[in-house]
């Protein structure tokens, strides 16, 4: 299911963890402190007018509350009940209160669209978050297919398995009922989820150049000494630092290549990161993951040869290649693709939302928040 957490994490789109329960349509009621009449099925029927635009297409009221009442039935009835739940307690309870009320689904409706929750205008924002991203797939000719699907809600599933929220000894199966889910139910959930994975890998293979394969992910391990970033205002203490810092590593890659130590055991050494308490692992990564310069260099070295000292931001590196390309197993390059997945989704969904151009009518108008930091890749 989509979400507008998706920038978060890709695991966030999964709806494993979140309360997608479908439950019956609501039908309509007439309602009194002291019974509730029987319930008659009905069409749900409020006018059509625009409410959001995305790529100048109009998204109508009709349009909505249609896809919630099939799709998210769950979270239409809550918006519903939030909408609706205040005039009636007014009219029944309020000062000039009645022994009974009528109300159809065409009132509920009206009460809703007059008097939009906050829920219901965040649902509208995962609406046409979900409708750019059909208009980008549909511009990249991206068909998503059951296996697709599969696929998506298989990986997922392996990496919770991985990370431990699947409790050993159950199933699949088994997890996903105990949150109200099949995975039949999954596969209509997280069709928009695995588009969105899709139009992501053509994104990170434009700017690779190639598709994504095997000789995108290698095993590497690192040493760090740090170094202050040195810029024009650089105080002489800071240069001395840094130029320390680089005759120290170039110290430690001489020992290496002499043989009088390995380079784990250097790394445990001198390293002055949290990977030196695993002698400088650094696991499975995709190209692309680390800063340019890094990048660069791991990717141009072949296993274990020792790297000449790298210069980042973080300070001075040595780099050692231990596994590369169809040396790495599939579960663990699939474990880095989902990774570099997830920090890439917040860059690509800002790409085509200045692209998009989407209007969230129902939204009033709110404060911008603070700009935390803002700036690219660093070296």
């Amino acid at each position: 299911m989509l979400r507008t957490a998706l920038p978060t994490a890709l695991a966030a789109v999964l709806c494993i963890t979140s309360p997608c329960i479908s439950i019956a349509k609501a039908p309509p009621v007439t309602t009194s402190p002291a019974q509730t009449a029987p319930s008659k099925p009905a069409a749900l029927v409020s006018g059509s007018s625009t409410i959001g635009t995305v790529f100048g297409e109009n998204i109508t009221w009709d349009e909505f509350t249609t896809y919630l009442q099939n799709d998210e039935p769950g979270t239409f009835q809550t918006v519903l009940s939030q909408a609706v739940a205040p005039g009636i307690v007014g009219q029944l309870f309020g000062p000039s209160a009645k022994p009974s009320i009528t109300l159809t689904p065409a009132d509920a409706l009206q009460m809703l669209r007059e008097n939009p929750p906050a829920t219901l205008v965040s649902e509208l924002n995962n609406y046409l978050t979900r409708k750019m991203i059909e208009h980008e797939a549909a511009a990249e000719k991206v068909v998503v297919t059951k296996q697709d699907v599969d696929d998506f809600i298989a990986r997922q599933l392996a990496n919770a398995r991985a990370s431990g929220a699947i409790p050993a000894g159950t199933t699949d199966e088994q997890f996903l009922a105990e949150r109200g889910f099949s995975k039949e139910a999954l596969e209509k959930l997280d069709k928009p989820s695995a588009m969105l994975v899709k139009l992501i890998n053509i994104y990170l293979a434009k700017q690779d150049g190639h598709p994504i394969g095997p000789n995108d992910f290698l095993q590497a391990s690192h040493i760090l000494i740090k170094a202050p970033v040195i810029t024009a205002s650089s105080t002489a203490a800071e240069k001395k630092a840094d130029a320390d810092a680089l005759a120290k590593i170039k110290a430690i890659r001489k020992d290496i290549v002499s043989g009088k130590i390995t380079f784990a055991e250097a790394a445990k050494k001198y390293g002055e990161d949290n990977t030196k308490t695993t002698g400088g692992d650094l696991g499975v990564f995709m190209y692309g993951s680390m800063v340019p310069s890094f990048d660069k260099a791991a990717f141009g070295l072949k296993p274990g040869v020792v790297s000449e000292p790298v210069h980042t931001r973080f300070g001075y590196h040595l780099i050692e290649v231990t596994k590369q390309g169809d040396q790495i197993s599939k579960a663990a390059r699939d474990k880095a693709l989902l990774f570099m997945e997830s920090n890439v989704l917040p860059r690509y969904l800002q790409s085509i939302q200045k692209k998009a151009d989407i209007v969230n009518l129902l939204q009033k108008e709110i404060p911008p928040s603070p700009m935390i930091g803002a700036g690219g890749d660093q070296n």
